[in-house]
């Protein structure tokens, strides 16, 4: 097995997957403005985005503790990063009932789109982090205020984020750590 897993961690065999997965050939004309080809020209190219989303959870944005802390924090992110979770814990998201972190969130998410990173939305449903006014409501009321509530984000951010975690570990329901609550039910 060690043996095997060296063979494909070898340098060769490392630069060969990058030449297929990561490369392609392209040929470019360089013209003048007047739109003829300029012969011998020296071209610089800098590559400014990719495909690969290459990102984290931006749960710090707005929360540093001072300016300084906060500018760093969004100026390394922007650099070095194109792709943002953003938080919906429905328990920290909606704490109290029909009060909701919209505002702060959508905050988040126009920053990201102004610099061109990708947003996703985690997670609509989970029930690690449920609210607790869902307590004492029968399954079928947690089942459609959880509709609604999922209706209601992916609406209020439409054109901000276009991609959802809605479930969050669905296969450890309904029974995570020996406990339950309203959305386990």
């Amino acid at each position: 097995m060690a043996a095997e897993l060296a063979g494909e961690l070898s340098d060769e065999r490392i630069e060969a997957r990058i030449r297929k997965h990561r490369t392609a050939e392209e040929a470019l004309t360089v013209t003048g403005p007047d739109g003829k080809p300029l012969a011998n020209a020296e071209v610089t190219v800098r590559q400014v985005r990719h495909k690969f989303l290459f990102g984290c959870n931006a749960y710090m944005l707005g929360r540093c503790r001072d300016a300084t802390l906060e500018r760093a924090y969004r100026k390394r992110f922007a650099d070095l990063l194109n792709f943002a979770t953003l938080p919906f814990y429905w328990g920290a998201y909606e704490g109290r009932q029909g009060r909701t972190d919209e505002t702060r969130v959508k905050e988040m998410a126009r920053w990201c789109k102004s610099r061109g990173i990708r947003t996703k939305g985690h997670p609509l449903c989970w029930h690690s982090v449920a609210p607790k006014w869902l307590a004492g409501k029968s399954p079928e009321q947690v089942e459609a205020l959880q509709a609604g509530r999922i209706t209601r984000e992916v609406k209020a951010f439409a054109g901000l984020i276009d991609t959802w975690d809605v479930v969050n570990e669905a296969v450890v329901m309904p029974d995570y750590q020996g406990g339950r609550n309203p959305i386990a039910q």
